[in-house]
């Protein structure tokens, strides 16, 4: 839950990144679980437009996930440097529509590239969970991009706000309002950096592990491929190590 924080904005923003991280883990689940049935029985093609609707919308939601991590680094930060102001001027119905402008502009924007403006939906046969297709391969590749810089960028910001709010001497008139914030804001930063942490090293395991698997594996099968990615992809345990991180939280 979010009983653990103290400001209706970070606990909106939290509502929103748990939401997309149940909506991520439920569509790879099901995934997961109607793909050992396809194959032990007649293992029929997929139509690419399930493809879209079932692991397209999964990567879009956690993309959103990541982008609501994002806001909360720039919100902490702002009350890291302003706490004053951010007391006197905070308004929960418009961070509740920034988090759904952030959401809704994301899950679009990775539907987009990922259906090519959405032309890939019709009713084409494929083998293959994959929706890195040759219609929409460069801007597949631009997403991962922008996303491994949004990763690595709202980590950054998260380091910035563990030296504003641990290392930076506090000043000794604050308010006890301030005082409080300067304790949630440690709070978070402590939740949210191993989570981001984690996040960027399993990012860059797959990436260094997919460079190594094209110099090794020369014109692998695509069976090969989609396998091997599976292997060494595993965002879809992002939902237990918040739950873990998020626990130990609490409990300290």
């Amino acid at each position: 839950g979010v009983r653990f924080l103290v400001h209706d904005h970070t606990k909106i923003l939290f509502r929103f990144f748990y939401a997309l991280n149940i909506l991520f883990s439920s569509t790879f689940g099901f995934i997961y679980l109607s793909e050992p049935i396809r194959l032990r029985f007649e293992c029929f093609l997929f139509d690419f437009r399930y493809i879209l609707l079932t692991r397209c919308v999964g990567i879009a939601t956690i993309h959103a996930a990541q982008l609501i991590i994002f806001v909360l680094s720039i919100e902490r930060l702002f009350s890291s440097i302003f706490p004053a102001y951010f007391e006197r001027h905070s308004s929960k119905r418009l961070v509740m529509v920034f988090a759904l402008i952030a959401t809704i502009g994301c899950c679009t924007n990775t539907m987009l590239a990922l259906s090519d403006d959405f032309r890939l939906f019709h009713g084409r046969k494929v083998a293959l969970l994959n929706e890195n297709q040759p219609e929409n391969r460069e801007r597949f590749e631009d997403l991962m991009t922008h996303v491994a810089f949004a990763n690595c960028f709202s980590l950054v910001l998260l380091c910035f706000d563990l030296y504003l709010n641990f290392l930076r001497k506090a000043t000794s008139n604050q308010t006890l309002a301030v005082s409080y914030q300067r304790t949630e804001n440690r709070r978070i930063v402590l939740t949210l950096l191993p989570l981001e942490l984690t996040q960027t090293l399993l990012l860059l395991f797959t990436s260094v592990a997919l460079v190594v698997h094209g110099k090794v594996v020369i014109n692998p099968t695509p069976i090969e491929h989609q396998l091997f990615l599976e292997l060494v992809t595993p965002t879809t345990f992002m939902p237990l190590v918040q739950s873990y991180f998020i626990k130990h939280s609490i409990k300290k």
